[in-house]
């Protein structure tokens, strides 16, 4: 029993590098300012929703980014790997991982590929990205400009980058929900693997009497 113990054990702190853990990250935020009436007819109010899928691999810390220092507990979760993806919604307006011009692409200085789900203490802070939807339709995540620097969370406008943001928003982050397996379900996964450690090895045992 001991020694079945201390497999366990052992099992248990590999088994997170070896399987990658699914997440999923839901949340909520609103259109706080403004300046200029577009042609979507953005309202003060407005609500945008977020939902993103990827898996722990796809996390890497973000480091000291802006050479400025490290903030412990900063990562940065790519979008550019198989099977992740973004959804965002605005009053009828839909923007993806793929509404991004740089996506996939490795920016000097960062760990991983365009875009982010930006985390902090393992909890949402926001996005870095840079959608555009249909009619020239933008919206932007600056959350590491934001806890830099303190801009605004989220805006909008078009893609001229000679043209100013016609609207400001932010998250609702009391509300944001970053879900991974529960305990139960981790352990009953890490079970399974022990069954098939005892079962392999009692195969090979098994094989060896009978020689």
């Amino acid at each position: 029993m001991k020694t079945l113990t201390a497999f366990a054990a052992t099992l248990a702190l590999a088994a997170p590098l070896a399987h990658a853990v699914p997440i999923t990250v839901d949340a909520i935020g609103s259109v706080t300012d403004v300046f200029a009436a577009d042609a979507f007819g953005t309202d003060v109010g407005d609500v945008f929703t977020l939902h993103a899928t990827f898996d722990s691999s796809a996390i890497a810390d973000a480091g000291d980014i802006f050479g400025l220092g490290a903030i412990p507990g900063l990562q940065l979760a790519t979008l550019a790997m198989p099977g992740a993806s973004l959804a965002i919604d605005l009053e009828g307006r839909h923007w993806t991982e793929q509404s991004e011009p740089l996506f996939g692409e490795q920016l000097p200085g960062f760990p991983n590929p365009v875009p982010w789900v930006v985390l902090l203490d393992g909890k949402f802070l926001g996005l870095e990205y840079f959608g555009i939807g249909a009619g020239d339709d933008v919206f932007v995540g600056i959350a590491l400009e934001e806890i830099y620097f303190g801009a605004p969370a989220v805006l909008g406008g078009d893609s001229n980058p000679e043209h100013p943001p016609v609207w400001l928003g932010a998250w609702d982050r009391e509300d944001a929900r970053v879900t991974v397996p529960e305990p139960a379900t981790l352990g009953l996964v890490l079970l399974g693997l022990l069954g098939m450690a005892a079962r392999s090895r009692m195969r090979g045992s098994f094989a060896r009497d009978r020689r």
